[in-house]
């Protein structure tokens, strides 16, 4: 069974970029609960009154993909798909199960994708996929 999906955006003209990706079950959005939906800085004035800067976040919630230990292996086929989508640098329309879909960017700065062999010559891996909610 498989549960993550992942779909190009449509343009503009509603011409869909790609065909869907169906990721293993076993993948998990690891930081799902560490994000909050506000963000704050704290100063300190000269005579040490504290100023409290609060706003609400519209976006930019980190996505990360991962499975435990000898989890959730991808093909080489597979992972060329993720690959070439990371490469296109275009968003992603991420369904996990039990949620809607979301609209994801690639997070180029964290290393988008991190492949590990299942084991030494293996058609198999072990993936982390790393995206930000837009």
């Amino acid at each position: 069974m498989s549960s993550t999906i992942f779909q190009p955006l449509e343009s503009d003209l509603i011409t869909p970029y790609g065909s869907p990706i169906t990721l293993p079950e076993d993948l998990y959005w690891s930081d799902r609960f560490t994000w909050t939906a506000h963000d704050q800085t704290i100063e300190r004035t000269l005579d040490g009154a504290i100023l409290i800067h609060s706003a609400a976040k519209v976006g930019g919630r980190d996505v990360t993909l991962t499975a435990a230990a000898d989890r959730a292996w991808v093909s080489s086929a597979t992972l060329a798909l993720l690959v070439a989508e990371v490469e296109a640098d275009r968003p992603q329309s991420v369904q996990l199960p039990g949620e809607s879909a979301m609209a994801c960017y690639w997070r180029h700065w964290d290393t988008p994708i991190e492949a590990t062999p299942v084991f030494i010559g293996a058609d198999y891996y072990f993936v982390t996929l790393r995206l930000l909610e837009a």
